[in-house]
């Protein structure tokens, strides 16, 4: 089973999400940097039924964790003198082993 990879960082009170799968860009969503915008996420990528490979800023890393153990996955965080988009991120994660 494909994992989805995906970049996440936070400003401004916002989360931003990018799903990438097999190369290939899935979504892109913003969501509020609180615990319903973490459920919203989560809601998300449950529909998918893939396993999850996160690359994060430091500013989002403890949004993913607040959604829980319901997704399966994995979580790398990422400096931001190395990338600071979600997108850059997500392609990040797909090169996880």
């Amino acid at each position: 089973m494909n994992a989805l990879s995906v970049g996440v960082t936070a400003r401004q009170g916002c989360c931003v999400a990018v799903v990438r799968q097999d190369g290939e860009e899935l979504a892109s969503l913003s969501v509020p940097a609180n615990a319903e915008g973490a459920s919203v996420l989560r809601a998300y990528l449950q529909k998918l039924h893939r396993p999850v490979r996160f690359a994060v800023s430091s500013s989002a890393f403890g949004f993913v964790l607040a959604m829980g153990d319901a997704v399966a996955r994995e979580v790398m965080l990422v400096a931001s003198s190395v990338a600071n988009q979600p997108a850059a991120l997500a392609r990040i994660a797909e090169r996880m082993i």
